[in-house]
């Protein structure tokens, strides 16, 4: 399978603002509020006991905790989906993509996660799962190999005043069409002879002698 070249698409962690970055990127600065976004997955060293205690931990990759490790925090955030086979204590954890409990891992917190897995063996001690959930609204972001669709500008809508109707558009009438008058042929036509009231004449003076 040939792997996927380019860019990818991510959303910050901070101010929801999406971006491309390129796919070796560990770290890069956000265009939208300009600080630092981790954008590489967050894997912690396997067979090595270790402890994090953490306030947030927050990436736009995927975050994996192996066996034998524990993270401690208040906030766990990660866009690309999340795997415990160890530890997990935090008051609220948000996953983008798949979340995965393997056995024998311990989980202790709330979760928010499009979809999850959970294992035979694993130990719930306690927590409220909101499942399916898409509050940062991933579901719409390009995956590997798509380009973002662009988004159109809607069309401003006309605004009508309380109380007026608007008046109906009236559509001008026809106008009748008039033939035209012939035109006299030279040859056959007759001339026109006008005709005048015959002058009226004096009658004769009288003779009085």
């Amino acid at each position: 399978m040939a792997k996927v070249t380019g860019p990818r698409t991510v959303q910050c962690y901070l101010c929801r603002h999406r971006f491309e970055v390129s796919r070796r990127a560990k770290s890069t600065s956000c265009p939208g509020c300009h600080k630092a976004v981790i954008v590489e997955d967050f894997i912690l060293k396997k067979n090595k006991s270790s402890l994090l205690m953490v306030t947030p931990v927050q990436t736009c990759g995927r975050i994996v905790i192996p066996r034998r490790t524990r993270v401690v925090a208040k906030l766990v955030e990660a866009h690309g989906g999340i795997e415990v086979l160890g530890h997990m204590d935090a008051q609220q954890v948000i996953s983008g993509q798949l979340t995965v409990i393997g056995d024998k891992a311990h989980w202790k917190g709330n979760l928010k996660s499009p979809t999850v897995v959970i294992h035979e063996r694993a130990v719930i001690e306690g927590g409220y799962f909101e499942v399916p959930d898409d509050s940062l609204e991933l579901s719409t972001l390009p995956k590997a190999g798509e380009q973002p669709e662009p988004t159109l500008e809607p069309k401003p809508k006309a605004t009508v005043k309380a109380g007026v109707t608007p008046k109906p558009r009236l559509r001008p009438k026809p106008q009748a069409k008039t033939k035209p008058r012939p035109k006299p042929n030279a040859e056959t036509e007759q001339p026109v002879v006008k005709k005048t009231a015959p002058k009226r004449r004096r009658p004769p003076p009288k003779d009085t002698s």
